[in-house]
This record gives C-alpha cells, structure tokens and sequence, in this order.
C-alpha cells in the first residue's frame, strides 16, 4: 500500500476542532456477538488477535427468517404456535483491538449493540447498531468510545424500553447524552435500525460512512446512503473540548425502511469493509456461507427447526469471521484496486492497494 503525503487522514475532527488533522486512525471492520431470539453471544478470537496487531477489526452481520412464508400485516396479530409467524434473529461478528488504540475499551473506539425488547419473538423489537469512533481525539486526551458506547446503550435503552420510532430515539439518545455534561472531545459515525417483530418492518438510519446491505434471494436489494461532507470526511457526531455537543442528527441521518421476508439477511459494517471489499464480494460472500442453510430454514418442518437453527447460527459465525479477515487481508494488499484507492484517484489523490491507517 503506497500513498503521497497528500492523502487525507480517515476520519477526520470537524473542522472546528482543534486537533490537529492528518493523525486519525480508522478500524477496518465493526462486530458483534451472535444472538438467537434473546440471547446475546460474543466471540472473541484470540488467535486472530494476536495475528492482526495492527488492525482494529469489528463486524456485523445480521440474518433473520420467519418460519412461515410471509410476514403478517402490521395491523393483525400473528398466529400463537411454537414456531410460525416467530421471527427469529441470528448474529454474529469478530472485534480485535488495534494496538495503536488509545482507549481502554475492549473494542477500542468503535462500538456495536443488540437487543430484543421483551415480547419476543412474536411482538417485540430488534435494535442493531454499530458505531465508528474517530481514534484522532486521544490525541488531546479525548476519548470516542464513550461516545460511540455511550450512544448505542442509550439508544438500545429507548428502543427496548419503548415504541419511540427510530428517528427518535436517534435524537433523543443524543440530547440525553449532551444532558450529562461529561462527554468531551470525542465523535462518532452512527449505522442504527430497528427490527419490529410483528409487522417484519426494518428502519435503518445511517450518519457517516458505515453502512448496511440488505440481501434477498442472493442478491442486494438495498444498501444505506454515505453520509459525507467530502472525500474521506465522513459526517459526525460528538462533543468538543468543552463538552458541547456539535453535529446534527436531523440534519445529517439517511433513512430508509424495508419490510423483511423469510431469508432476508442484514450485514452492517463500518468503513473498513466497504474500503477494502466491494458491494458485490461482499454479498457473494455471506450467500455463499449463509444463504443455503437460512433458505432451508425458512422451508422445512417444525420438527427440524431446532437442529436447522444451529446450523445456521454456526453460518453466520464463520461468515462474520470469514468476511472480518478477508477485509482485512486486502487492506494489506499492495496491488489491489481497492474501493477506497480507486475513490481517491477519482479524487486526485494517488494511492495504491487496500486501506487501513
């Protein structure tokens, strides 16, 4: 990987900050742990920590099925039996801390969060949510992953603790962190959604340049907008030195909503994936390890759910991983025409290979 001393630095301050600009660094990929309906399970690889010390990688890939063929109405009221008309929601991902990190949090600056809302499967609601903290504030002492945490558990809080839209939850996480008075200098992009169990509709907003495809009989039928202000310089939100909140939710979100069906699956990540990995490798990727099982799921009796249900957990475990280290081995390649290099040729600048500072 070869650059100029022109090139931007990943994930910059606003501009209004008084760090200085060129040292920021980025993580490669966003992860989480892996969930079955209410379960929450997190998988760290110790073998690929000690492999990577100089990549931070975290990622997310949701997948979810319907047992029966179509989700109900928003209207009606699903069927009470063990399986039909239960959504049931499957996660996993992979996080490895970059050594050149500044924070004491396990996963560094980013973060990611996932919750059920009681009444699930069949009334509740899924929130999703990943977060890429921008590391350049430690350089002044400041610290974005009590940002990027400090938000998701706040807006996981709102969205399992009521039936607030996602829009608001967005905006009012935010007001009740700028409440506080005790985040300084730190930022965050922000990639949330929010799964309603009974109606199959999934609202997804998005700030920054992380991002979440959505894949249905193999291919991509819908991805988040970017949220920039230029050339590497995504959209933010944070407080400055003195604590005072700065960046707009309103005025900076995309949103998009989608009704889910039997199969769909969800993948978020940050930045670092979307640099290194195009769209369609991307999706080839997780159909290829995930999509024949969560097809077979979604059509065989009752009587297999169970065992089915493993194996499709299992899937989408080692697609997370799979996809995680595949990102970060482009990032290394020399030669590779990667998304990000071929984004800043576009733009002047000269760069060569995969991406990660």
């Amino acid at each position: 990987m070869t650059k100029n001393d022109t090139t931007p630095a990943k994930k910059r301050p606003p501009k209004n900050s008084s760090i200085s600009l060129g040292w920021i660094i980025t993580s490669l990929v966003i992860g989480m742990g892996a969930v079955a309906v209410t379960a929450l399970w997190f998988s760290k690889n110790e073998t690929a920590e000690n492999f990577a010390k100089f990549v931070h990688s975290k990622w997310a890939l949701f997948t979810q099925k319907q047992v029966s063929t179509e989700f109900p109405p928003v209207s009606s009221t699903p069927e009470v039996t063990q399986y039909p008309g239960k959504l049931l929601v499957f996660a996993a991902g992979h996080c490895i801390k970059k050594t050149a990190s500044t924070s004491s949090h396990e996963c560094g600056e980013d973060a990611f969060s996932i919750a059920v809302a009681p009444g699930a499967p069949s009334k509740g609601r899924t929130f999703l949510g990943v977060a890429d903290g921008v590391g350049g504030w430690g350089l002044s002492g400041g610290d974005s992953s009590k940002v990027s945490t400090g938000i998701l558990e706040e807006m996981k809080g709102l969205a399992s603790g009521t039936r607030l839209p996602l829009s608001e939850v967005a905006g009012l996480a935010f007001e009740r962190m700028a409440a506080q008075r005790v985040h300084k200098q730190g930022s965050t992009t922000l990639c949330t959604a929010i799964l309603d169990h009974e109606s199959g509709r999934l609202d997804i907003s998005n700030i920054g340049d992380s991002g979440a495809l959505i894949i249905r009989d193999g291919k991509l039928l819908r991805k988040t907008k970017l949220g920039v202000e230029g050339f590497n310089a995504p959209h933010q939100v944070g407080f400055d030195q003195e604590g005072n909140p700065y960046g707009s939710i309103q005025q900076f979100e995309s949103r998009q909503s989608v009704f889910l069906r039997s199969g769909d699956m969800i993948v978020m990540v940050t930045d670092g994936v979307l640099d290194n990995l195009y769209e369609q490798e991307i999706v080839d990727m997780v159909v290829a390890m995930v999509g024949p099982v969560a097809n077979r799921s979604a059509t065989k009796m009752v009587s297999n759910i169970q065992s089915l249900d493993a194996a499709l957990q299992e899937r989408v475990k080692s697609a997370s991983t799979t996809l995680a280290w595949h990102s970060w081995a482009r990032s290394n390649e020399v030669h590779w025409k990667s998304p990000f290099a071929l984004s800043a040729l576009s733009h002047g600048y000269m760069f060569s290979g995969g991406y990660i500072l």
